[in-house]
């Protein structure tokens, strides 16, 4: 996915980037060539946003958000949805 955030700030156009891997930062990426590995860790500065799902994950990945970036965006169901289900059927 980095290779299209790095895209979209060639041309001036904004990216968001939903990010679910909650493996350390600090290896990641340590599959592609040091060069590569450049363009993955400046693609987090050049997105508009980096969107996780859960802070525990965010929290994972927070100490390469330079730019203040970095914001968790929740599932769309309300925590309390599935409480008010599993209530009515007791």
């Amino acid at each position: 996915m980095f290779f299209a955030v790095n895209e979209a700030e060639r041309r001036d156009i904004a990216s968001l980037w939903w990010q679910h891997e909650s493996d350390p930062w600090e290896t990641y990426f340590k599959r592609f060539p040091r060069r590569v590995r450049a363009y993955a860790y400046a693609a987090f500065a050049q997105a508009y946003r980096v969107i996780y799902v859960a802070q525990a994950t965010m929290k994972v990945w927070n100490p390469i958000c330079t730019r203040g970036n970095f914001q968790v965006v929740p599932y769309a169901i309300s925590p309390r949805r599935p409480r008010r289900r599993t209530r009515s059927m007791d």
